[in-house]
C-alpha cells in the first residue's frame, strides 16, 4: 500500500505519544501532529491528508466547529474523533456533520490500527472495486422497480409489459421475498389503470370470518358488531387494481366468492341483497404451489384456471445468483442516497460474500442486509466487514444433535459454530468472520468474552 497521511489535532501529549508510536510502527502510515486549535489548519495549507484523527476536547469540549473547518480544509479526508466519555447525542451530530467513526480513550493500538487500516484500504481498493451507478433513467427512483439481468427475469419483464396492456387476471407465483408485490405494482403502475387506486389484501394476514366483509363489505346488522355499512375492498377499488396476496390462504367458501366475482364482476355486501357491480382488476398471489393445494382439494381448479390467464414464476434468488450484482447496485444506490452516506463502490470480497450466500429470504432479505451495511457503515467502499449475514447452521446434526443432548443455550451454541468455522478456517480469523458474517472486531469481542468465562 502506498505511503498515508495522518493528521492528528490534539493538545493531549500523552494521546500524541501513544498514537505516534502505535502508527509509526507501520511503515505506510506518515502521521503529522498539530495543537488543537483552529489557527493551527492555516499552517498546513496545500497539504494533503487520507485521515485526520481529532480530539473531542478541542474548542471548549465540542469539536463540531472544528470539524467544519477540517472538512473545509480537507474535503476528501476521513475524520474520526477520538472521545473521552461515550455521548450518543454529541456522536449522531458528529456523524451528521461528517465524522466517519470515532475511538474512545484510552485508545487501545489494536482498535486505532483495524479501523485507520480499514479506512484506508478503503480508498487504496477503490480503483479494484465495482462503482455503485444510479439505475437507467425512467421510473421515479422512489418507486422500487424490478431488477435483474438472468433470461428468467428477462422472460418476466415480457410477461410483466404485456399484462400491463391488458385486464386479464394474474397468478404469481413464489417464495417469499421473491417480490410478488412488486411486480404486481409495476403491472399496475404501466396499465390504464395507473391513476386509479390499487388495494393490497394480505389473505393469510386478515381471519376468514372477517375477510369476506374485508372484501365484499357489509351491511349494518350483518352480524354481531357491524354497527354500520361499510364498503368493502373490491368496492373501494373501483376503475382500479386488487391483490389478493396468498390467495392460497383464502377457504373453499371465500374463493367461491370471489370466482362469482371473476365470472359475473359483482358481489353483495354481506347481509345485503342489493347488487353491486364494479370494474377491477384482479392479481393474485402464493407461496405455496396452487396445484399441490388443488391435489389436496384446499383450492378450487376453477378459480385456479380463473387466475391464471396471465401465469408469472419468480424463482428463489439462489436459482438466478447472476441477478444478485445488479441488485446489489441497486439497493446501494437506493439507500446511499436515502441515509446521504459517502460509499461510491462495493469491494470484490463484498460481492462474493452475496454471492455466495443462500439467501432464504430471498430479495427482501438482501434488501434489509444492505439497507443495514449501507446505514451502519463508512466510507466509500463498502466492504465484506460492513456486511452482517444471518448465519446458516449446517444441514447434518453435528452440531445441533449434541447441542439438544447438553442442553446447550442459544449464545453457547453460537460460540460452538464459531468454534467450528475457526476451525475450518485453520483459525484464518478474517476468512472465518466473512463466512459468519460478522465483522473480525465483532469476533475479536465474542472471543474476549468467552475466553473471561472459562478462565
Amino acid at each position: 500500500m502506498k505511503i498515508k497521511n495522518i493528521l492528528l489535532a490534539s493538545d493531549d501529549r500523552v494521546l500524541a505519544q501513544g498514537i505516534k508510536a502505535a502508527l509509526e510502527s507501520q511503515e505506510w502510515l506518515q502521521l503529522t501532529h498539530i495543537p488543537g486549535r483552529l489557527q493551527s489548519l492555516e499552517t498546513l495549507a496545500g497539504a494533503r491528508f487520507d485521515l485526520i484523527l481529532s480530539d473531542q476536547i478541542l474548542t471548549h469540549g465540542d469539536g463540531r466547529p472544528f470539524l467544519s473547518e477540517i472538512k473545509r480544509a480537507f474535503p476528501d479526508a476521513f475524520v474520526v474523533f477520538i472521545v473521552g466519555q461515550f455521548s450518543i447525542s454529541w456522536t449522531i451530530k458528529a456523524m451528521e456533520e461528517g465524522a466517519c467513526d470515532y475511538l474512545t480513550k484510552p485508545v487501545k493500538e489494536k482498535e486505532l490500527l483495524y479501523l485507520v487500516t480499514k479506512l484506508l484500504r478503503s480508498r487504496e481498493q477503490f480503483q479494484s472495486a465495482i462503482a455503485i451507478d444510479p439505475p437507467p433513467p425512467g421510473e421515479p427512483e422512489e418507486m422500487d422497480q424490478l431488477v435483474g439481468n438472468s433470461p428468467e427475469i428477462f422472460e418476466i419483464f415480457k410477461i410483466v409489459g404485456k399484462a400491463a396492456q391488458s385486464d386479464a387476471t394474474v397468478l404469481i407465483q413464489g417464495e417469499n421475498g421473491t417480490g410478488k408485490e412488486l411486480i404486481a405494482k409495476t403491472i399496475h403502475r404501466n396499465s390504464h389503470r395507473k391513476a386509479r387506486p390499487m388495494i393490497t389484501v394480505n389473505c393469510a394476514a386478515i381471519p376468514e370470518t372477517l375477510l369476506e366483509s374485508e372484501l365484499f363489505g357489509h351491511e349494518k346488522g350483518a352480524f354481531t358488531g357491524a354497527i354500520s355499512r361499510k364498503t368493502g375492498k373490491f368496492e373501494l377499488c373501483h376503475g382500479g387494481t386488487i391483490f389478493l396476496d396468498e390467495i392460497g390462504d383464502m377457504s373453499l367458501l371465500n374463493q367461491s366468492k370471489v370466482l362469482r366475482f371473476l365470472q359475473e364482476r359483482e358481489f353483495e355486501r354481506v347481509g345485503g341483497n342489493e347488487t353491486i357491480q364494479v370494474d377491477v382488476r384482479v392479481i393474485a398471489s402464493s407461496n405455496e404451489s396452487l396445484v399441490q393445494k388443488m391435489k389436496e382439494k384446499k383450492f378450487r381448479a376453477d378459480l385456479f384456471y380463473r387466475l391464471r390467464v396471465v401465469s408469472i414464476y419468480l424463482p428463489p434468488l439462489r436459482e438466478r445468483k447472476v441477478d444478485i450484482p445488479q441488485l446489489t447496485n441497486y439497493f446501494l444506490h437506493k439507500y446511499t442516497k436515502k441515509f446521504k452516506k459517502s460509499f461510491r463502490a462495493i469491494d470484490h470480497e463484498a460481492v462474493d460474500l452475496l454471492k455466495n450466500h443462500p439467501w432464504p429470504g430471498n430479495v427482501r432479505e438482501l434488501r434489509h442486509v444492505l439497507e443495514q451495511a449501507v446505514l451502519m457503515g463508512q466510507g466509500e467502499i463498502l466492504s465484506a466487514q460492513d456486511i452482517s449475514l444471518e448465519p446458516v447452521l449446517p444441514q447434518q446434526t453435528s452440531l445441533i444433535q449434541p447441542s439438544l443432548e447438553h442442553n446447550l443455550t442459544l449464545e453457547e451454541l453460537e460460540w460452538e459454530y464459531i468454534q467450528a468455522m475457526l476451525q475450518k478456517t485453520r483459525g484464518n480469523k478474517a476468512k472465518a468472520a466473512r463466512l459468519l458474517g460478522i465483522s473480525k472486531m465483532t469476533l475479536y469481542r465474542k472471543e474476549r468474552r468467552w475466553g473471561a468465562l472459562s478462565a
